[in-house]
């Protein structure tokens, strides 16, 4: 790999790792950023030179198949209720 691979493996592997802890709302960069980047990331590191290497690229393919769905049909959404803090004056009143 060439340095600017690493470089940008690393910038990469640290704004999705700070951003795992926190709640935000989903965008659509994220569901096409990271399969790009990890197809990236196998392409440029992994020589496919026979059948049998072949055969194990897909079935690590069809193992994160299943392992997506897996996690997608377990996946909910964190509802959180904040209270204002703004107050609004009616009348003079707050």
């Amino acid at each position: 790999m060439n340095s600017f691979s690493i470089i940008i493996t690393i910038i990469v592997t640290l704004y999705f790792i700070k951003k795992q802890f926190e709640y935000e709302k989903v965008k659509l960069s994220r569901y096409i950023v990271i399969p790009v980047f990890a197809s990236y990331q196998f392409f440029n590191s992994v020589k496919i030179e026979n059948a049998q290497e072949v055969f194990i690229c897909g079935a690590a393919f069809v193992a994160a198949v299943l392992v997506a769905f897996y996690q997608v049909r377990t996946f909910t959404f964190k509802t959180v209720e904040k209270r204002s803090r703004y107050y609004v004056k009616v009348n003079g009143e707050k």
